[in-house]
């Protein structure tokens, strides 16, 4: 069995996604629980792979940092990206998710979903890149990445 970082749901071994975050279970870097300790360990990270960090310029000229996990992006509410102008976003709109290097983006069932370069996405995570364009309600975001 493996136990997905993000949300510790446990899945099969034939699992590729978390069956119930859907957070890539290859990327969130899992292993099977330690028999002996009856407890969950998580695979340590390379000392030499640099953390990567991203950032998202809004339409408006604003900028946001991602912190790693997960960050939410909504119009208002519990949310660590809100745009409260936009009333085509739902409250919880989309969920970032910054991994070791890596950055997802998936829809959390939002009214009017969302577009990763102009194409729907779906509730599954989609792997995307810096400088890749994003669509939540009418607000346009690019995803960036610090120097």
């Amino acid at each position: 069995m493996l136990v997905c970082k993000n949300c510790q749901t446990v899945n099969g071994d034939a699992n590729s996604n978390c069956s119930n975050c859907f957070m890539p279970l290859k990327e969130s870097r899992v292993q099977k629980p330690d028999k002996n300790q009856n407890k969950v360990v998580y695979k340590q990270d390379s000392p030499n792979q640099k953390t990567v960090q991203y950032e998202v310029i809004l339409d408006n000229g604003t900028s946001r940092s991602l912190h790693h996990g997960d960050n939410v992006i909504g119009r208002i509410g519990n949310v660590d990206i809100a745009v409260p102008d936009d009333n085509y976003m739902s409250r919880k709109h989309a969920v970032l998710t910054i991994g070791k290097g890596d950055c997802y983006i998936r829809d959390i069932n939002s009214k009017n979903g969302s577009l990763v370069n102009g194409r729907r996405i779906t509730t599954s995570p989609e792997k995307i890149y810096p400088g890749d364009k994003f669509v939540c309600g009418r607000t346009n975001f690019i995803l960036t990445q610090k120097d």
